[in-house]
């Protein structure tokens, strides 16, 4: 009896399998390049190297998803990378003022003040994330941790910081420990929603007593922007924001079916609500000049 050995190539079960890959396997030569099994790829340099060889262009639907969800990852890592550096640097005797002349006695203002025109942000933008660093890197390691794994990204990083920076430390860390194994299933509104209910749970009378100190540094600002037009922010209780959300809409809601029976072009639900925000700071200053109502 003869015995015939079979070429891998000619096996029906891999059909399916894209046949340049395929060749390139049956002949022992390298691969080209694939996010098949790119989840399995720890988050660094190596997966940077994969994305960077990776073609978009001949890529199907479910492999652009893929290379999506790795890009995430990628850029998590070096979102924890960029925290360590800035962390390494704002430690630093350079940034001093006893050791460098520096008119600052906050290390992270001057850092900060380094950092900007070297990366062309601004002082204020430069000092939230050198600041974000430093809590990261220094009172939430497991969650610095996490990050670089990129098993979270950074909003849902940001998220645990701003919620537990203010607590107390044995809080802080029960409360880390129990939300970090469940963040990498969570989006951000989840995960926030997660976190405030432990804290409640943990520690109602510190939650409450936050709320009020956060609500001590409710604000409203306007800042001046190009062409005529300002941007506005506010920062105000939970409830208050939801109340003034929701009449904007009934507001728009409203104005739109006005627009239809006036026959008049359509405004965007954005642009509704922006007048709608707008009409009532007007009618609010009419009312004050007719005496009609209290200033504040």
């Amino acid at each position: 009896m003869e015995w015939m050995v079979a070429s891998p190539c000619d096996d029906p079960s891999v059909a399916d399998i894209d046949a340049a890959l395929l060749e390139q396997l049956c002949t022992g030569g390298e691969a080209a390049p694939a996010v098949f099994d790119i989840d399995q790829v720890p988050a660094g340099p190596e997966l940077a190297a994969r994305l960077a060889a990776f073609d978009p262009a001949a890529a199907t639907a479910d492999e652009l998803v893929e290379a999506a969800a790795a890009m995430e990852r990628l850029e998590a890592w070096a979102a924890a990378r960029k925290a360590a550096i800035h962390a390494a640097l704002a430690s630093r005797a350079d940034m001093r003022p006893d050791e460098t002349g520096y008119r600052s006695v906050n290390p992270v203002t001057n850092t900060a003040m380094t950092l900007a025109g070297r990366c062309q942000v601004t002082c204020k933008q430069a000092e939230n994330q050198v600041g974000h660093a430093l809590q990261l890197v220094l009172d939430f390691p497991d969650t610095h941790a996490l990050l670089a794994t990129g098993a979270i990204d950074l909003r849902r990083a940001r998220v645990i910081t701003d919620e537990l920076g203010g607590q107390d430390p044995h809080v802080r860390k029960r409360v880390e420990a129990a939300v970090l194994p469940k963040a990498p299933g969570l989006d951000s509104v989840a995960l926030r929603k997660l976190i405030k209910q432990l804290l409640h749970e943990l520690a109602p009378t510190e939650a409450a007593d936050r709320y009020e100190t956060a609500r001590e540094r409710r604000y409203v600002a306007i800042t001046p922007a190009s062409d005529g037009m300002a941007h506005l922010e506010a920062r105000l209780p939970a409830a208050d924001a939801a109340a003034l959300d929701t009449a904007l809409n009934a507001a728009a809601a409203d104005a739109k079916r006005a627009d239809a029976a006036a026959g008049v072009p359509a405004r965007t639900k954005d642009q509704r609500r922006a007048d709608a925000l707008a009409e009532l700071g007007w009618a609010a200053l009419t009312a004050c000049a007719d005496g009609t109502t209290t200033p504040l």
